[in-house]
């Protein structure tokens, strides 16, 4: 039998060839949609006879979307500092040796509880 850790090697594995042959597929299908040819070859032949083409949008429509898109951009920026800052936060010194200290406390207070 295999083990447990062979079994999770082995599924990843298989999950990691999965994913590169679903990346492949989508790969190919979207290379034979860019090459294919067009039956309409301009955007007027392509819309019915009655439609207009859509609005280009506006110099405020297009300065709200980069507005939205920097805000979002520094919120995400805020973000990410701060998860690094609470990951590589230091230790205060005077924490550490109060830790040190209890730990001592508890492993003297085990050592005698043994020897009775």
């Amino acid at each position: 039998e295999k083990s447990s850790t062979a079994k999770t090697e082995e599924d990843e594995a298989a999950t990691k060839i999965q994913a590169i042959m679903r990346g492949r597929k989508a790969r190919k299908e979207t290379n034979s949609m860019r090459h294919k040819p067009t039956q309409k070859s301009t955007v007027a032949e392509a819309l019915p006879e009655d439609d207009e083409p859509p609005a280009a949008p506006t110099k405020a429509e297009l300065s709200e979307d980069q507005a939205a898109t920097k805000i979002q951009a520094i919120l995400r920026g805020r973000q990410a500092r701060k998860s690094c800052e609470t990951r590589h936060k230091p230790v205060p010194q005077s924490t550490l040796a109060s830790q040190l200290s209890e730990d001592d406390e508890e492993e003297r207070k085990e050592h005698s509880d043994d020897a009775e």
